[in-house]
């Protein structure tokens, strides 16, 4: 199986005990499950806008900077290399798509430098943004 690309480096990768996300310089993230690296999702960024509003998902080339699953790894954050935090939930539906797996609607952080998922409540996230820390739910 080959994970690595030549023409689209990795930029970011973060590991839980069930599985694995790869995130590219494309922006193309890859979540593998664990032990047997066998891919799970497929998790492409937006090309196009096509009247959508598409603030809250990265662009083409969004150049991933940090990812972290939550606890359950049902979620996981990002930041790309702007400073803007992403969040992406694998359990909710997805209209657009018919498939599982959706953007969280999330636009108005844009100076992130760190992200933590909380350990023992999965829908809490700590972002550190600017000269301060805010505990999202």
């Amino acid at each position: 199986m080959k994970l690595i690309s030549k023409n689209d480096p990795i930029s970011c990768i973060t590991a839980s005990e069930k599985s694995f996300l790869l995130a590219h310089n494309s922006g193309i993230i890859n979540q593998y499950g664990l032990p047997n690296a066998v891919l799970m999702h497929t998790i492409e960024p937006i090309s196009s806008p096509g009247g959508v509003d598409i603030s809250f998902r990265p662009s083409i080339g969004a150049d991933v900077r940090a990812l972290a699953f939550n606890q359950n790894c049902s979620r996981f954050a990002m930041i790309d290399k702007s400073g803007r935090l992403f969040c992406y939930d694998f359990e909710a539906n997805n209209d657009d798509t018919n498939r599982e797996g959706k953007w969280l609607s999330i636009t108005k952080y844009q100076d992130v430098w760190d992200i933590k998922w909380s350990s023992d409540h999965s829908d809490y996230l700590a972002i550190y943004e600017k000269n301060r820390v805010l505990i999202l739910d």
